[in-house]
């Protein structure tokens, strides 16, 4: 039975027992960049924090764009730093503060034409990937949630 984790040393496994935990976000603060959530550290190619990277077919995050469908399936983050990837760190899911105002509170997020910029309205170009990837949690201080859906469809 584990009571308490303050000032936890040393990791392991657990072996018998039932464990019981879920995750628990709260929204990030208000600071650009600030974030909770799950994030991962591989992969080439050099990034920018706060825009929004494909994981590609040779290894290389790329920016995401809605003019790009190869660049708008599959995995996506928020680059957590600039630099290496597999450095910095990638965002996958959860609680983020963007550097800009992400839209209207509820609204739906979306990949943009502009490579590795989110918005709060759907692409509407002949062409376009529609890929819905986040939602908007304040309208004034860039705090989404990030959770990528892995459906998409591109407009005709």
């Amino acid at each position: 039975l584990i009571t308490s984790l303050t000032g936890v040393t040393t990791m392991g496994r657990v072996t018998t027992g039932t464990w019981a935990g879920s995750t628990q976000l709260g929204v990030s603060s208000a600071t650009n960049y600030s974030n909770q959530g799950e994030s991962v550290f591989f992969g080439s190619g050099t990034v920018v924090q706060g825009k929004v990277y494909n994981f590609n077919s040779g290894g290389s995050w790329v920016a995401a764009s809605s003019g790009e469908e190869g660049t708008a399936k599959g995995l996506l983050a928020i680059a957590l730093g600039n630099g290496t990837a597999s450095t910095v760190g990638m965002f996958t899911r959860g609680m983020y503060t963007l550097a800009v105002d992400a839209g209207t509170i509820g609204n739906q997020l979306f990949l943009t034409s502009t490579a590795g910029v989110l918005e709060d309205g759907a692409p509407t170009s002949s062409g376009s990937v529609v890929r819905i990837v986040g939602t908007v949690l304040d309208s004034t201080n860039g705090q989404i949630f990030f959770h990528p859906d892995n459906t998409y469809i591109t407009l005709s």
